[in-house]
């Protein structure tokens, strides 16, 4: 072998410098997939997944809801009209207007009067064990007529009096002391005017404790949502994340995910990653305002994502007890009530709020944790800059 002294001082250059570029390297960020690449499989009725339009009004425009009341000869009304119409109206509709960013045009349209309906109504209602606490079902009833009868009940009366031609749903209010304790959704298509009412939801007497956050957890069934809460503590899968969930938490904005489903945020407004082996970068605003990109979604699976959305003390989200970029994973195969939604902990044995999933969210600085990681599907999503109210993520599927 021939020896080359000139040529050792560039061999050793070369080699002391291999170390270094190999200790600070990192996958190289991609343009993210087509935003469509992370839809998810269809579900049930009421899942995580695509909806199906036909099935539900869609909340676009002007959607018009009749507001209809209705007491019993063993319940009669003892409230107005007019103090029930406003535990809700404007509140509920402004709340829509707020979440879908002007997108969602909620028009409550009361009929100003009460209607009576027979006691074997409300004494079937009251020995229901949906009201009793004793079924613990999803607040969803598509199968029971004892509950179903009193909605066609109520549209037969007022149909003389009362158009349904233009009506999307139907919301029903029962008087103060009635059977009706809990609140529920159906969806019965009826016919009235020569026109489908494709859902309906009651909004019983637990609108006292709830307010008008009542109408718009029900109001997310009638437009396809599921219910979100349940687990340990009762919200043990989102904490105070999100109206479907704990609606009277101190966030209850919908997630990212639910105002892509329901086509309020664009597919322009969605990062997504669904190639193993590839990583993204991309800077996401809080989803209580409109501009700019709202999640970064890692599909994992047919029918599995995660989502990261950036959520602020701003908008409806104002009591939010923790900031920065929640992170959680979405399954369209769960059925409603079973935990369909999973927020990721970053903070784990510890609460806020008296929930410990109210401090969930992933940050920088002293005492956050920056980086999620699911070891078994090989997602990781890390926090890795913050710019006022934004954040920038990278998402990884190894």
């Amino acid at each position: 072998m021939r020896f080359h002294p000139r040529r050792l001082p560039l061999a050793l250059a070369a080699l002391l410098t291999l170390p270094l570029s190999l200790s600070v390297s990192t996958p190289a960020a991609a343009a993210p997939d087509p935003a469509r690449s992370c839809q998810v499989s269809p579900g049930g009725f009421l899942s995580e997944g695509p909806t199906d339009w036909r099935n539900f009004p869609r909340p676009a425009g002007k959607v018009k809801m009749a507001m209809l009341f209705v007491d019993f000869a063993n319940a009669p009304a003892d409230t107005s009209v007019e103090s029930e119409l406003n535990l809700f109206s404007p509140v509920s509709e402004n709340w829509y207007a707020a979440s879908s960013y002007g997108k969602f045009d909620l028009d409550i349209l009361p009929y100003k009067r009460w209607l009576r309906l027979p006691s074997t109504l409300n004494d079937q209602a009251a020995a229901h064990p949906l009201m009793r606490g004793q079924d613990h079902r999803p607040d969803v009833v598509t199968d029971d007529p004892a509950l179903a009868s009193i909605f066609r009940n109520a549209v037969a009366l007022a149909d003389p009096h009362f158009d349904f031609a233009e009506t999307d749903a139907l919301l029903l209010v029962p008087s103060r002391r009635s059977g009706y304790t809990r609140g529920y959704a159906t969806f019965e298509r009826i016919q009235a005017d020569g026109n489908t009412i494709l859902a309906e939801t009651n909004l019983a007497t637990s609108r006292y404790r709830d307010g008008h956050i009542l109408l718009n957890h029900e109001g997310g069934h009638l437009l396809s949502l599921p219910d979100t809460y349940g687990g340990p503590g009762g919200f043990g899968w989102t904490g105070g994340w999100d109206v479907m969930g704990h609606m009277w938490g101190p966030a209850p904005d919908h997630f990212a995910w639910h105002k892509w489903k329901l086509g309020w945020l664009a597919d322009t407004q969605i990062a997504c990653l669904a190639t193993r082996g590839g990583t993204i970068e991309q800077t996401v605003t809080p989803v209580e305002t409109e501009p700019g990109t709202k999640a970064v979604v890692v599909r994992h699976g047919p029918s599995t994502a995660y989502i990261a959305e950036v959520r602020q003390r701003i908008g409806l989200d104002t009591r939010a007890c923790d900031t920065g970029v929640l992170i959680y994973r979405i399954d369209s195969r769960t059925a409603s009530g079973s935990g369909p939604v999973r927020v990721m902990d970053a903070q784990p044995n510890t609460s806020c709020g008296g929930l410990g999933l109210n401090n969930a969210p992933y940050d920088l600085g002293p005492g956050e944790v920056a980086t999620f990681t699911d070891a078994t599907n090989g997602v990781r999503i890390q926090v890795v800059a913050k710019s006022g109210a934004d954040y920038t993520v990278r998402a990884s599927l190894g």
